[in-house]
């Protein structure tokens, strides 16, 4: 073996000890498309959509999540972000009340997003992969645009 080898791989036990992946860097366990499970999912005032794709994406540095609803009178609505996992504040785009959010890896298989309005939270999300990678179950806790706590839970199934 080669002097310069020799060193090579001196330096790669020697300091990849010390290296982290950035938490941002990861690739997203929850990667995938996603079908809500409605008769597993509870939402407020128990009436939720008659369906619900979600798609996530690895994107840079995060995750795209692309969201395709049908609700209970057919109407049909879509919506997509950007999840970056650093726990900085971004804001919204396109809001005009002082919209920002904030994402973070708790674990490996559990996301938390804060989203806070004139900087006071108002909503929490986690989105929880299961063990075995097939059940995407997302809780989440706030108030609404008339200041009346909610909770939600929506169960999604791997396609």
């Amino acid at each position: 073996m080669n002097r310069l080898a020799c060193w090579s791989i001196v330096v790669m036990l020697v300091v990849n000890p010390w290296c982290e992946v950035s938490p941002s860097a990861q690739v997203a366990t929850e990667v995938g498309t996603w079908t809500l499970d409605v008769a597993r999912s509870t939402f407020p005032g128990g009436s939720g959509p008659k369906s619900r794709t979600l798609t996530i994406e690895n994107s840079g540095q995060g995750v795209k999540v692309s969201n395709l609803t049908v609700a209970a009178d057919g109407s049909i609505s879509s919506s997509s972000y950007t999840e970056i996992y650093d726990g900085r504040e971004y804001p919204l785009a396109g809001s005009a009340n002082a919209i920002t959010t904030s994402s973070r890896r708790i674990d490996t298989n559990t996301g938390e997003r804060i989203t806070k309005t004139a900087g006071k939270v108002t909503r929490t999300r986690l989105r929880m992969l299961s063990a075995d990678g097939q059940t995407l179950t997302v809780t989440e806790q706030g108030t609404n645009g008339e200041g009346q706590p909610f909770g939600l839970t929506m169960v999604f199934q791997r396609q």
